[in-house]
């Protein structure tokens, strides 16, 4: 039947409009466009849904009903993952929500003239409460989005359910799932490519460069001057700095006008979609099993062995005069474990690259964290008290040296203050950063 001669799908045509860059998510978002409500088609598919019994579909009368009248708005559905939220944890009862980049100007823009919805499956309590609270502390309940309209499912069919029962006029999707699932409901309008919502102070942004980050990764274990042969077993690691958004543009404007000299430290990846800063480093002197007993790596992460017959998870590393552990590692007989072993996230080639987690620069001089019988804290007491620029022999010579801190603010381009808003722009080619970078601290973790 053609759609001509078709009254529900004629009740279904798409409104032709692009309102207000509705291409500004930083992300690769599908935008689905519809004019009326819910058709005889949409009731029957909810009542087979119920009479299926699915699961993690909510019941019609457990969706909360919302009222536009005198608004004067639209109403716009956005499902969250992926578009408004990214999460890296991969454990559901300990998540990190963030915000996708460049999203909170965009919501706040487009609350002028769409009263929005918020979506997403989770799978605990935890997820919830974090997202909720990561919602409130941005000020987005200060009259950007109701919290009433946040609302929560257990699957996908779940939101697919919801976003139908809803009905907006405006859907913001990334899941192929879903959207295979609202194509008898939608007429669907793709965009091509992601455009970013940007404004006077926010600079334009790629979504997760992943592919990107893969060769960089291999360049930077060509920079290696490993000892062994490339068929042995090596290890190169990461660990995490999240700039917080209200120090983003002061760090990006310092790191993209000094870029070219920046590059020159090769150890470090920038991915402006997540607002990471990564420091890789090979994982000296790493602990791992092997026929049933631990083996060693040597100071660039290498083995010398071609397989390993275990499962190549990271145990710790034993202490040494430089390397004591800090509060957070399980230390015993000599060995600094990690509370959470370190499995390998991929593989390139012989080479098996680890994620250690977030590095904080607030915490990592919060002498309330990190707290030891010794009265050290952090990093230096990682190395007996002794910060890194003074234990491994680094100094860059751009600052006065204080032997009391740690160094993590003397890096390119420096001006030598050491303040808040410094200990991001300033960290990079640090005394601290080189000496992560050397695979002194991968141990360190944020308590």
């Amino acid at each position: 039947m053609s759609q001509s001669s078709n009254p529900r799908a004629r009740s279904n045509q798409i409104v032709a409009f692009a309102a207000l860059g509705l291409a500004a998510i930083g992300a690769l978002a599908i935008f689905i466009l519809r004019q009326t409500t819910w058709t005889d088609e949409g009731e029957d598919e909810r009542n087979n849904d119920r009479r299926r019994g699915t699961r993690g579909v909510a019941r019609r009368d457990q969706i909360p009903r919302f009222s536009n009248v005198g608004s004067g708005k639209r109403h716009m559905s956005i499902s969250m993952k992926d578009t408004i939220l990214w999460n890296p944890s991969r454990d559901p009862r300990k998540p990190n929500y963030a915000f996708i980049e460049s999203v909170l100007p965009f919501l706040h823009k487009i609350s002028n003239y769409y009263t929005i919805t918020l979506i997403t499956p989770v799978s605990t309590p935890e997820e919830r409460v974090a997202i909720i609270s990561l919602l409130r502390h941005a000020g987005l309940f200060e009259g950007v989005i109701d919290e009433r309209r946040v609302l929560f499912c257990e699957t996908e069919v779940g939101k697919v359910h919801i976003i139908k029962h809803i009905g907006a006029s405006v859907h913001v999707e990334d899941s192929d799932t879903a959207l295979f699932n609202m194509l008898s409901f939608y007429w669907i309008l793709y965009l091509a490519s992601a455009l970013i919502w940007t404004t006077a102070q926010a600079r334009p942004r790629s979504s997760h460069n992943i592919v990107k980050r893969e060769h960089f990764e291999e360049r930077y274990i060509n920079t290696l001057n490993y000892k062994l042969h490339n068929e042995t077993v090596k290890l190169i690691g990461y660990k995490k700095i999240k700039i917080p958004f209200e120090e983003i543009d002061a760090f990006e404007d310092h790191y993209f006008t000094n870029n070219a000299g920046l590059q020159e430290l090769d150890f470090h990846f920038y991915d402006p979609a997540s607002m990471e800063l990564r420091i890789y480093f090979p994982v000296a002197g790493a602990l791992i099993n092997h026929k049933g007993s631990m083996i060693e790596a040597n100071e660039l992460g290498e083995f010398e062995i071609n397989d390993v017959d275990g499962d190549y998870v990271v145990l710790g590393r034993k202490q040494t005069d430089h390397i004591h552990g800090v509060h957070g590692n399980i230390i015993k007989d000599g060995i600094i474990y990690l509370a959470d072993k370190a499995h390998p996230t991929h593989q390139i080639g012989k080479v098996f690259v680890y994620d250690f987690g977030y590095r904080s620069l607030y915490h990592h001089h919060d002498h309330s964290r990190y707290k030891r019988s010794d009265g050290k804290t952090g990093c230096i007491a990682n190395h007996g008290g002794v910060n890194c620029s003074n234990k491994f022999n680094i100094h860059s010579n751009r600052c006065p040296e204080n032997p009391n801190t740690c160094m993590d603010y003397n890096g390119y381009f420096t001006d030598c203050k050491k303040e808040h808003n410094n200990k991001y722009k300033y960290f990079l080619g640090s005394d601290c950063s080189i000496s992560l970078a050397r695979g002194h601290c991968w141990n360190e973790i944020m308590d």
